[in-house]
């Protein structure tokens, strides 16, 4: 995990973009659903000062509402449960090593207690680099684990860990590119079709 987002800190390093890292573990299978259980029940007691998109989203997937951006749903959320505390032995200290991994290479983070990513698949770590200049929408990468994604599309068993980068945010953060770099089209194949 740690390594993965060196890479990622690594280019954006490349380009001179000013990036904040902020790291979280949205915990597992076995600690998760103890969490949720504990936000759901929360929110339904806040449910009035939460946005219509965020009342669904705290029927299908209350992590997502951890993820909203509208100051009324992050005034509601201010005094949620945190996930930190129903983490189970194993997730704590999978975080923990990660984060010392990182602090062993010199890279700075921010642990985000309500960074969860919103999305199903994640398992332990995850991660955002912002670039704070660009308002609420200055995620210009994000990633994490996904330990059982593969097996959800009927795969063998594959933990696996990665990000992906918004080349679109990157170009509004104005990287610096290289001079007299080569226009042209690329094609990558990715198999015979």
């Amino acid at each position: 995990d740690a390594e993965v987002i060196m890479l990622c800190q690594r280019f954006l390093a490349s380009l001179d973009l000013n990036v904040e890292l902020l790291i979280n573990s949205v915990g597992d299978e076995r600690c998760r659903p103890g969490y949720i259980q504990a936000l759901k029940g929360y929110l339904e007691s806040r449910q009035k000062e939460l946005c219509d998109n965020c009342r669904r989203r705290m029927e299908e997937n209350p992590l997502r509402v951890l993820d909203c951006k509208r100051e009324g749903c992050g005034r509601a959320i201010r005094d949620a449960p945190s996930l930190q505390e129903f983490l189970c032995r194993e997730c704590r200290e999978h975080l923990l090593e990660v984060e010392e991994l990182l602090v062993a290479s010199g890279l700075e983070f921010k642990r985000e207690e309500r960074l969860v990513r919103g999305l199903d698949y994640y398992t332990r770590t995850v991660f955002e680099f912002l670039e704070p200049s660009l308002g609420a929408q200055n995620t210009l990468a994000a990633g994490g684990r996904y330990d059982h994604l593969i097996e959800e599309f009927g795969g063998k068993p594959t933990p696996a860990v990665g990000f992906s980068i918004g080349l679109e945010r990157v170009m509004l953060a104005k990287p610096r590119l290289e001079s007299g770099a080569e226009e042209g089209i690329y094609i990558l194949a990715i198999g015979d079709e």
